[in-house]
């Protein structure tokens, strides 16, 4: 350590100690207040204000280390007010000058930082000494970060200071020679605009007329009269060129050109809303896949700030479930699996059951009938030829999608040849395009099918074997699962998986399907221990790699104490967990879980873990108390550790006692495991 690193760290303690006089029960407007007549009185300003340049570099570059320290609750809060002021009489001072690394550590520090301690630092006051700095590259690259995390909410709102501060990073990150967007324009708007200034006049009439007329549409659906509209701009168009054009334009992505932490600007979204409702208003074929696409782009989360672009993202799963067709049910269990936001996963659970209601089935048998065959045949490939080379796509078991390539002599090629590339580029490209969107597809249905043993879904002998065995895709996951098979008149059950094209028990004695009129997953709390050892045997030797852990799946029965107890679990109690992992599993397995905020102590509140049956219809609704208390820093009893959740008190839940005592609920005693959920890095975790 330095001498002006020691020094700096003097004024620290100094300050410190200084600012523990101020009472804790004051509010935080008399704190401030009584903060700034202490300035004079407190000698850590005094040395501050009188030490060399070097050493209130030191100070500030310790600066958001020293806040996340003192802001994250309890006392801290006095010392981190005081510790804000004199940032910002360190920066005020014209005889500061920050060297370039210390400059370039405080702007990154404050790129990355999302705690209170960014509200602590003065930022305003660091812009001059950005101004006088020489730009470079790193400096540059951090400062456009942070114009990203200050840009305007999606509807277009942001704080006169924050607008303020962003103007003027602005100004600083721009290159000489870098054209800037036109009023009204974003990065998206902006590149639709400059293809149509090409076309004839006429045609750059009605592409304007259309793209306002998109702009227009504020509902969250076109009413009939914006739809009737639409045809009549389209059809002067021409219905070719327009879709073409949607396709091509919803293929750059809501933010073209832009970092990944980009959200889209209002002045993109309110036309991109109104071109996803055109495209889904013409009903072509491919623009299911193309909305999905770009629904999923606008639905990925930005890490601290949000969807890119949320409004777009709804209308796109909205619009998809006014589409009706079996190509957008696809798209919308694609999207399902995919997204994580829980407004627009109730929206397409809302959009299927509407759909499945139309046709008088249920969701699950529409999302089956839906589920695309992708030209696979029934061993889970589809050769494509091109030119005089062939690519065979082929489903792992592991859940990838591969492809081989053979010249005309069957001979395995590392990639297509050159001669291929060049004559059919259009045709190669597809190849891996296709790949994605069965690996997606693949991993959508798996999602799918998994979350049925919970559901308990039951379907008849008849679409079992038209899905889940001869169907292309499905079947590729159906016949390597067990399922219990289940007679309505004789109430016999029996559970299967199918070997060498026919079904046997976990004896391996056959099984005939036409005995049975209904068929569900088989879960291993349905049999007793001797089955689930045969099953477990039987895959192990066949090498039957199963989709999803059944067989060898995690469970946990009630032990004699949790039979004895009935109402609560002492199991999991005094394990530790990161609560935001957790938050994020359990919207995967449709949990609800509300994170807890940084003043939780565990007594002014019940954590709960929710799997409603409103959420996704099914054969129980469940709610589980946990009893949590938030870490604490051990260096400050009074610190809690951001994030982290201790849980302390036994888990309480009425469902555990019902669960113990009654075989009849089968899988229910997993419950115990899925409502505390510790090893979050199990893939068994809430299921």
């Amino acid at each position: 350590m330095s001498e002006s690193e020691k020094q700096a760290r003097i004024i620290y303690e100094l300050m410190c100690s200084a600012s523990a006089e101020l009472s804790p029960s004051e509010s935080y407007a008399v704190l401030s207040g009584k903060a700034v007549e202490a300035q004079a009185e407190n000698p850590a300003f005094t040395l501050l204000r009188e030490a060399e340049n070097a050493v209130r570099s030191a100070f500030l570059g310790h600066s958001f280390e020293w806040l996340r320290a003192n802001s994250s609750g309890g006392d801290g809060y006095k010392i981190a007010l005081e510790f804000s002021r004199a940032i910002a009489v360190c920066l005020r001072l014209e005889t500061t000058v920050l060297p370039a690394d210390v400059l370039l550590k405080v702007v990154s520090d404050y790129r990355k930082d999302y705690s209170l301690a960014r509200y602590f630092f003065a930022f305003e006051f660091l812009l001059p000494h950005l101004e006088k700095a020489v730009m470079s590259g790193e400096l540059r690259a951090e400062l456009r970060e942070i114009h990203l995390q200050m840009a305007p909410s999606p509807t277009g709102k942001i704080q006169p200071q924050d607008k303020k501060i962003r103007d003027r990073i602005a100004e600083l990150i721009r290159v000489e020679g870098e054209r800037e967007l036109e009023p009204g324009r974003g990065p998206w708007s902006q590149i639709v605009f400059d293809e149509i200034a090409g076309a004839s006049p006429a045609a750059k009439t009605g592409w304007e007329t259309l793209l306002e007329h998109c702009r227009s549409l504020a509902q969250p659906a076109p009413a009939a009269k914006w739809q009737r509209r639409t045809s009549e701009l389209i059809a002067a168009l021409g219905s070719p060129e327009v879709t073409r054009r949607l396709h091509a334009w919803l293929g750059l992505g809501p933010t073209p050109g832009r970092p990944s932490g980009a959200r889209s600007p209002a002045e993109d979204s309110a036309y991109q809303k109104g071109v996803v409702w055109c495209l889904a208003g013409m009903r072509e074929s491919t623009a299911a896949a193309a909305i999905a696409d770009f629904g999923i782009a606008c639905l990925r989360k930005v890490p601290r700030l949000g969807a890119v672009s949320q409004k777009v993202g709804l209308a796109c799963v909205k619009s998809l479930g006014e589409m009706g067709s079996p190509e957008s049910m696809s798209q919308l269990t694609r999207l399902r699996a995919k997204v994580k936001y829980t407004s627009a996963r109730k929206l397409i659970e809302q959009a299927l059951r509407r759909t499945a209601q139309k046709m008088g089935v249920s969701a699950d048998d529409l999302e089956d009938m839906a589920a695309e065959p992708h030209g696979l045949d029934r061993s889970g490939t589809a050769a494509i030829g091109i030119g005089d080379v062939q690519a065979t796509i082929r489903l792992e078991a592991s859940g990838r999608a591969t492809v081989v390539w053979q010249d005309a002599a069957q001979k395995i090629l590392k990639a297509p040849p050159a001669s291929v590339k060049n004559a059919f580029p259009k045709e190669v490209r597809a190849v891996g395009v296709r790949r994605k969107a069965l690996e997606q597809a693949l991993r959508a249905q798996k999602s799918r099918l998994e979350s049925s043993l919970i559901s308990a879904r039951e379907m008849t002998v008849e679409h079992w074997r038209r899905h889940f065995i001869e169907h292309p895709l499905l079947g590729f996951l159906g016949r390597r699962l067990i399922w219990n098979f289940r007679d309505q008149r004789s109430r016999t059950e029996l559970a299967a998986v199918w070997l060498d094209e026919t079904l046997q028990d976990s004896k391996q004695a056959p099984v005939s399907a036409a005995d049975f009129t209904h068929a569900r997953l088989w879960h291993p709390l349905a049999g007793g221990e001797g089955e689930v050892a045969r099953w477990r045997e039987i895959i192990f030797a066949r090498l039957i790699h199963q989709p999803f852990p059944q067989a060898f799946r995690e469970f946990y029965q009630p032990t004699d104490g949790e039979r004895e107890t009935r109402q609560y679990s002492n199991r999991f109690a005094g394990v530790l967990m990161r609560q935001h992992q957790f938050a994020s599993l359990c919207r995967e397995r449709e949990w609800t879980y509300r994170l807890q905020g940084p003043h939780f102590n565990g007594e002014n509140a019940t954590p709960k873990i929710c799997r409603p049956g409103a959420c996704k219809p099914s054969s129980w609704s469940i709610c589980l108390p946990n009893g949590i208390q938030s870490c604490r820093n051990p260096r400050s009893a009074n610190t809690p550790v951001p994030g982290s959740l201790f849980l302390s008190v036994p888990i309480r839940s009425g469902s555990i006692a019902s669960a113990a005592n009654s075989r009849s609920m089968k899988c229910r005693p997993s419950f115990i495991r899925r409502s505390c959920a510790m090893s979050i890095s199990s893939p068994a975790f809430a299921r």
